[in-house]
């Protein structure tokens, strides 16, 4: 294959396999999920846990990826340090985003697989093994959930919207302070709510299907955002790097994400907040 964006017929067989994938990842996870929680897991820092799952899952999928396809690139959360993003065809995979809500048997977990070509986003799937909903988007396709088409909401009042953050694994003062000082600056102004639910590729699934109206986070990665992004836009949302002070186009591994449906774009960037 070419560098050039695959045709709409690539693209569904791509689709395809990344769903086919997500599903038999999601049900190693609901099965290790059903058993009781244990505390013998690793952990990458003091508060980013990584589980025997994770890695048995990343196992799985990469197998299924090089088998599939040999010469394409992966990049994935447990293996990330072997590899770069670049212009080859390459896919970026998260076996479990929301470790510590699994390892706390909270239902906010899942696959994230995303698929790029020249940079660009070509595919994207996220699936939450125990609540069961796939959501999807590709390049030339809108986003859906469980096969029915989603959009991003309507809402374009603070005091009617919902935004989701995230505390992230670092812990330093100055990320701390950027993070209260944020939540801070949301609640003074109203917002309905604020809500903190451990899954980076979740929230931008949820903004997409109009659960959620902003979602902005500082420390993300790749493989949190691949998926999620092309969800996000192909439902009609808006993307960017950095917060509301700074933002510029998005940046797959610029360290930030600022999600939110255009309804809010001057509530949001226009020194409201």
């Amino acid at each position: 294959m070419t560098n050039s964006q695959p045709s709409a017929q690539a693209t569904e067989q791509y689709l395809s396999f990344a769903k086919d994938v997500a599903l038999e990842a999601g049900r190693m996870i609901r099965k290790a999920f059903e058993q009781p929680r244990v505390n013998n897991y690793g952990r990458k820092s003091a508060t980013d846990p990584v589980t025997e799952t994770d890695h048995a899952v990343e196992a799985y999928i990469l197998a299924r990826i090089r088998e599939r396809f040999p010469a394409h690139k992966v990049i994935g959360e447990e293996s990330a340090s072997q590899t770069v993003w670049t212009e080859q065809p390459t896919w970026i995979v998260d076996p479990i985003d929301g470790t510590a809500n699994f390892v706390h048997r909270i239902p906010m977990c899942a696959v994230s697989i995303g698929f790029t070509v020249n940079r660009e986003y070509i595919i994207g799937v996220i699936y939450n093994p125990i609540l069961n909903e796939l959501f999807e988007a590709t390049h030339t396709s809108s986003s859906k959930l469980n096969g029915q088409p989603i959009h991003v909401s309507d809402v374009h009042d603070l005091s009617s919207a919902c935004i989701s953050t995230e505390g992230g694994s670092d812990r330093s003062e100055a990320k701390i302070n950027w993070i209260l000082t944020n939540l801070n600056r949301m609640l003074n102004n109203q917002v309905q709510c604020v809500r903190m639910m451990g899954s980076c590729a979740l929230n931008l699934a949820y903004l997409a299907c109009g659960r959620l109206d902003v979602s902005y986070e500082r420390g993300p990665h790749p493989w949190d955002l691949a998926a999620g992004v092309l969800i996000v836009r192909r439902a009609g949302g808006t993307v960017l790097s950095g917060d509301f002070d700074n933002h510029s186009d998005f940046e797959l591994t610029g360290g930030s994400v600022l999600a939110y449906t255009p309804a809010l774009a001057g509530a949001l960037l226009g020194n409201v907040l």
